[in-house]
């Protein structure tokens, strides 16, 4: 199942995260290929995102990126979800793109619930 962190993302860590995403998205199919326009016609269900719903900390040498709105929406389209997708609508980039493995039938019109989740940086510790 494949994933995908933007170059964006891999240098900027989770505050370009926080800085660019301004949507939350399930998508029924991703591959490495996919453009944005590719990625944003293949959501079932999103939602708006703020600088304001993450919130980053440390732990040891890892950082964790925590993010807090849980929201409840509607599918517009009916598929098998596979992956999360994390998207800046206004610089079309998908920043990242998890993998969703429990695939899930999805129908028209039925609830979403998106979960607080965390993600974590491993940060390398000093030799």
């Amino acid at each position: 199942m494949a994933y995908f962190a933007s170059a964006g993302l891999l240098g900027g860590g989770p505050d370009y995260l926080a800085a660019q995403c301004n949507l939350r998205a399930v998508i029924f199919e991703y591959t490495l290929a996919d453009t944005y326009e590719t990625v944003f016609a293949n959501i079932l269900a999103s939602t708006a995102m703020a600088p304001t719903d993450f919130t980053n900390s440390a732990t040891g040498n890892d950082i964790l990126c925590t993010i807090g709105q849980t929201v409840d929406t509607y599918a517009d389209a009916a598929e098998t979800s596979s992956h999360i997708a994390y998207l800046d609508t206004v610089g079309e980039e998908v920043i990242l793109v998890l993998p969703e493995d429990s695939l899930i039938s999805i129908g028209v019109g039925d609830q979403i619930i998106f979960p607080e989740s965390t993600l974590t940086w491993h940060q390398p510790t000093g030799a």
